[in-house]
């Protein structure tokens, strides 16, 4: 069977062929083809996405409470940020206060001047 078919062809045909089906079997066909299209369109998302696409924080809905809640949403994202580079920054500096009264009293071991 060498015969190639383009796809126009094939929905010609289809429709040719649909044309020739008695009405209650294309309704039978238009039906489960709605049911099938509309499991179709469900779309899984994970939790954590699924609420803020309920919510209308990623796209969607447009009102006051959902721009208040965007509002906290950046508030808190950038208190986050704030607060973690400030943490860094904190964590970075070095307190060197006891070597240096270690140095003033002269109490340092001795492994502490041998390199």
């Amino acid at each position: 069977m060498g015969i190639k078919l383009k796809i126009s062809d094939v929905s010609s045909l289809l429709t040719q062929s649909a044309t020739q089906i008695d009405a209650t079997t294309r309704d039978k066909l238009h039906a489960a083809r709605r049911n099938a299209l509309q499991f179709q369109q469900v779309q899984h998302r994970a939790p954590v996405v699924a609420w803020l696409h309920e919510h209308g924080v990623l796209g969607g809905h447009d009102s006051h409470a959902h721009s208040a809640l965007n509002f906290g949403l950046a508030a808190l994202l950038a208190l986050t940020i704030a607060g973690g580079w400030g943490y860094w920054q904190h964590s970075s500096t070095t307190d060197y206060s006891e070597v240096d009264l270690a140095i003033l009293t002269d109490e340092l071991p001795l492994h502490m001047y041998v390199d």
